[in-house]
């Protein structure tokens, strides 16, 4: 095993300890949201917030949002599970746990996701 492949493994490896502990961390506010009744619209917009640059805060094509939350294209309804999901297949190592956190806080609310809600620039 060569040098590189040893280092594509550590990076994969710390993706998904990030990935665990961001879960851990959300799993709750993400079941909250959902009982709120937190729309795929909001939703969106927080997907928008977390995106790398240069998309971060873009508009996205119309069906991005179901993509990503991996539902029917035409679907206006998610689960939990789905951005939980979500969440975690897209989780870099250098994603900050606050940040997200403080962002799914803001979801459907006046002040809404921050736009530091992905710190890493891919």
């Amino acid at each position: 095993m060569g040098p590189r492949t040893l280092q594509e493994i550590e990076l994969h490896n710390a993706r998904l300890k990030n990935a665990h502990l961001l879960d851990e961390a959300t799993s709750d506010i993400i079941q909250q949201k959902w009982i709120e009744g937190t729309d795929l619209e909001d939703i969106g917009e927080f997907l928008q917030s977390w995106a790398p640059e240069p998309y971060r805060n873009k508009p996205m094509p119309k069906g991005m949002t179901q993509a990503l939350l991996n539902i029917t294209p035409n679907s206006q309804a998610w689960a939990p599970t789905d951005l939980s999901n979500c969440i975690f297949r897209n989780t870099e190592d250098t994603d900050s746990i606050d940040d997200l956190v403080r962002a799914l806080k803001n979801l459907g609310t006046t002040e809404g996701p921050t736009s530091q809600a992905k710190t890493n620039t891919r």
